[in-house]
């Protein structure tokens, strides 16, 4: 969202020094209403009078502001990006990582729990890593999100098997 609004200020008439402040505010996920102006002077390298000239240019463009929404959708996608690269690097086949990532946000826009996903993911890797499974035979991540794989019966048996240090512990009673 902030990009397609930075290249809107690029195109449209605005000077040079108010898409810097633009940018900047962009930057720090600030709107530009909210700059400390004496800090932001001295890190654009600007004057405060140039500082207040490109700020009331900016206001007169309020299709260029950032607002709370955009700065919840900016954060909200980070942090799926994030959540996102653990669920990867975690999944035993590294192919098609972009239709993954679509899958993986369509997933959770679902209601399912990025964590799940990610252990879930952990559990498949542990499971074909000991029935040595070939990578030919395990699914793209797409494929295994979109099948809802998280579900399937050999995950959730792998949660209710018992460990090998639970074999060998005595029984005393």
């Amino acid at each position: 969202m902030k990009n397609e609004k930075l290249i809107i200020a690029a195109k449209s008439s605005i000077d040079d020094g108010a898409l810097r402040l633009l940018i900047y505010s962009y930057g720090k996920n600030v709107p530009v209403c909210a700059l400390n102006y004496i800090k932001t002077c001295s890190e654009l390298n600007i004057s405060p009078r140039s500082f207040y000239r490109y700020k009331k240019v900016l206001l007169k463009k309020p299709e260029l502001f950032i607002t709370a929404n955009d700065l919840e959708k900016s954060s909200k996608s980070s942090e799926l990006t994030h959540l996102f690269n653990e669920f990867y690097n975690a999944y035993p086949r590294k192919m098609g990582k972009g239709r993954a990532e679509k899958s993986f946000a369509t997933a959770v826009k679902k209601g399912t729990d990025p964590n799940v996903l990610i252990e879930a993911s952990k559990k498949f890797t542990v499971f074909h890593e000991e029935k040595q499974t070939d990578k030919q035979y395990i699914p793209y991540p797409a494929t295994w999100l979109n099948a809802e794989g998280w579900s399937d019966e050999t995950i959730s048996s792998i949660t209710n098997t018992t460990s090998i240090e639970d074999d060998l512990a005595p029984n005393v009673l």
